[in-house]
């Protein structure tokens, strides 16, 4: 009878040993997961920076063109209004640039968003794999005391 108890626990601490084994490996690959995330949130965190100085950058030339050219009053003439039209295509496509670059910022944000929500539900998972792996490790102790 003291036989079969010892089988019994040695099984028991095998069982216990693969089950640390295992969730070990998925806390490695949630921890891996999530190091993955947050280096696509810096790279992502970093092309919004950019994004967002070139915006401003396209904003800035666009109005130097208007107050450029808002002054030129004694030119006038077919010549003139063909500028003037010109002007006017070229800031047409400044502002075409500057609201492309709106929705360029806007995904990229939403990337980021989508990428720590990712993480943070990631947690979750991390956090009760860690609880198991410590229910599991007091359950290998009790065993072995």
């Amino acid at each position: 009878m003291a036989e079969n108890k010892t089988k019994n626990n040695e099984e028991q601490i095998n069982s216990t040993k693969k089950e640390i084994k295992n969730t070990q490996e998925s806390i490695n690959a949630e921890t891996e997961n999530i190091n993955n995330l947050q280096s696509e949130i810096e790279v992502l965190e970093g092309l919004k920076t950019r994004l967002k100085n070139e915006k401003e950058e396209i904003k800035s030339q666009k109005k130097q063109l208007e107050n450029r050219y808002a002054t030129a009053t004694e030119w006038r003439g077919d010549q003139y209004n063909g500028f003037l039209g010109q002007i006017s295509i070229l800031q047409s496509e400044y502002e075409s640039a500057y609201n492309r670059a709106d929705v360029l910022l806007d995904s990229i944000c939403d990337e980021i968003t989508r990428r720590k929500n990712d993480i943070n539900s990631s947690e979750g998972i991390l956090g009760w794999l860690k609880s198991k792996m410590n229910d599991l490790a007091n359950t290998l102790e009790t065993l072995t005391n």
